[in-house]
């Protein structure tokens, strides 16, 4: 039987912001330390690379110099510490995972199920490391839908692979230690969730164990844990001894991180990630703190006028969060409301008090902000 911590959210200083008039002069000047960002765009035709440098006060796009070339949108997509993974398929049945790191620009590809056919399978995730790429997959054999996980060795010629197969049907995954941590689902039975751990080093299952309904994500955070997270709970584990830790949300205080999929960490452990909202922006950037478990909202009603929502910046929706941890600025990135292929991006500095930097207004609609 499970038993949960009840750990409430504290909202007393859930929505962050200063008052409107403190935005409304000139930009803030403070801390003032050269940086560069790689931005992930959605330029309608797919997703390719802007680059930006500046510092504390000012930021320009650079020309065109990065190695990734637009590339076809995927729902298929991980992304921690800097290096982002998507797996695409096109219409003649070819099946490419791409790895892509940010901060170095290298950018490697290749086809990855020919021995079988892109068009015989359904991927279902996509996660890496250093030296590995990892595909959940499901195809049907003899009438039967059956179950695999692909190991590709990324530092080999052709990118050798290893399938192993597990019972119940992969979905999302995350690597710590070595560990794959892979969200699981019995799909064909209770609809429940699960976990299963592969030991990489020698593509073996070395722990299972059943996490009940409604679980969307799973991923590690900074200190090696893996976060299983729910609309209401989320779980801890363990990423050594596998035991959990359960947080259970009162009602009104759930920090609604369970559908950010790109999220950024601090330092210190801080999750950047997005929030979905019930007001006119419907997601906003916020921040959660795995310590004290208590969530910061960034309300753009409480940091802009309705002016400078609405016909300055033309916020339509967030669609992206960084942070800029040398300068200590929030970076969101941002659809606009009057077009769907236009964004920007904006900085808010956060310590040792809120103050908006600078808008930047970009082609196309973000989907990631690095610093580097």
């Amino acid at each position: 039987m499970k038993t949960y911590n009840l750990l409430p959210i504290l909202l007393g200083c859930l929505i962050m912001g200063c008052s409107k008039s403190e935005f409304e002069t000139e930009e803030k000047v403070g801390e003032n330390i050269p940086i560069s960002y790689s931005v992930m765009v959605n330029d309608g035709g797919g997703i390719s690379v802007k680059d930006f440098s500046g510092d504390g006060e000012t930021l320009k796009e650079l020309d065109p110099q990065n190695s990734f070339d637009s590339k076809q949108v995927s729902d298929i997509q991980y992304y921690f510490d800097g290096t982002y993974s998507f797996y695409s398929k096109d219409d003649s049945c070819v099946g490419n995972a791409y790895l892509y790191n940010l901060e170095t620009d290298e950018l490697e590809s290749e086809e990855v199920f020919s021995d079988i056919g892109a068009c015989n399978l359904q991927v279902n995730g996509i996660s890496h490391s250093a030296d590995n790429v990892f595909i959940s997959y499901t195809m049907e054999l003899v009438g039967v839908e059956r179950h695999f996980l692909r190991t590709i060795d990324v530092n080999s010629v052709n990118w050798d692979y290893e399938d192993l197969e597990v019972a119940q049907k992969p979905l999302k995954m995350t690597l710590s230690e070595e560990r794959l941590f892979v969200l699981t689902k019995d799909d064909g039975g209770t609809n429940e969730y699960g976990v299963t751990v592969v030991d990489v080093t020698n593509n073996t299952i070395i722990h299972s164990n059943d996490f009940g309904a409604n679980a969307k994500q799973i991923f590690k955070i900074s200190n090696g844990n893996v976060v299983v997270s729910y609309d209401d709970k989320h779980t801890v584990i363990n990423h050594s001894t596998f035991s959990e830790l359960y947080i259970k949300y009162s009602e009104g205080t759930e920090p609604k991180f369970s559908d950010s999929e790109i999220n950024y960490f601090d330092a210190a452990g801080n999750m950047y990630f997005l929030r979905p909202d019930a007001g006119d922006i419907p997601m906003l950037a916020a921040i959660y703190d795995f310590e004290e478990n208590n969530t910061i909202i960034y309300d753009y009603n409480n940091m802009f006028s309705s002016a400078q929502i609405n016909f300055d910046f033309k916020i339509g929706t967030t669609k992206a969060v960084g942070y800029d941890e040398k300068n200590k600025i929030l970076l969101i990135g941002y659809q606009k409301s009057d077009n769907a292929s236009k964004g920007g991006i904006l900085r808010i500095r956060i310590s040792p008090e809120i103050e908006f930097v600078d808008n930047t207004n970009i082609d196309g609609v973000p989907y990631a902000v690095i610093s580097k």
